[in-house]
């Protein structure tokens, strides 16, 4: 009975992990999708003039993308309740969510701000080449910056992909 019991526990945790790895590689997958279209963001936005509306495009696919990384955090997080023994895993993980969270939010913050200076520089200056190439010099300061954030997320996905397979195997031993 007892042995029964404890075979169960093990299967359970087993398959918890490997949900939360699959998860874990959607993730990746995601922020991947985001640095891809960051950049072709950054093509677009070089080769029209219709400015503004690109923006509000870019902030829409930030704040679609931000939710999406926020809903797959959740799903982990339940993943991870179910199994006890992975409390450990589980810390790592809020604290994951923590700093994308946080890294999301400051991309937020630089893209509002940017849109703010814009609006400024709207009312003041009249003269329209100006306000393209400082447009451009914006977009793609901002742009490099996602794109870095991304990189870090991606890093550390990677360690944390790294570190659950080794638990697994733990498991399987």
């Amino acid at each position: 009975m007892l042995m029964s019991m404890m075979m169960m526990m093990v299967m359970v945790t087993t398959t918890t992990l490997t949900m939360m790895v699959l998860v874990k590689m959607m993730m990746v997958t995601t922020t991947a999708m985001m640095i891809l279209m960051s950049l072709m963001m950054t093509m677009i936005m070089m080769m029209t003039l219709r400015m503004r509306r690109m923006i509000v495009m870019m902030m829409m696919m930030m704040m679609i993308m931000t939710m999406m990384l926020m809903m797959t955090n959740t799903t982990t997080m339940m993943i991870i309740l179910l199994s006890m023994r992975m409390m450990i895993v589980m810390m790592m993980m809020m604290m994951m969510t923590m700093m994308m969270v946080m890294m999301m939010m400051v991309i937020m913050m630089l893209m509002l701000t940017m849109m703010m200076i814009l609006m400024m520089t709207m009312m003041v200056t009249t003269t329209t080449k100006m306000i393209i190439i400082f447009m451009r010099v914006m977009m793609t300061i901002v742009i490099m910056v996602i794109v870095m954030m991304m990189m870090m997320m991606m890093m550390t996905m990677m360690v944390m992909l790294m570190i659950e397979m080794m638990i697994i195997r733990m498991m399987m031993m």
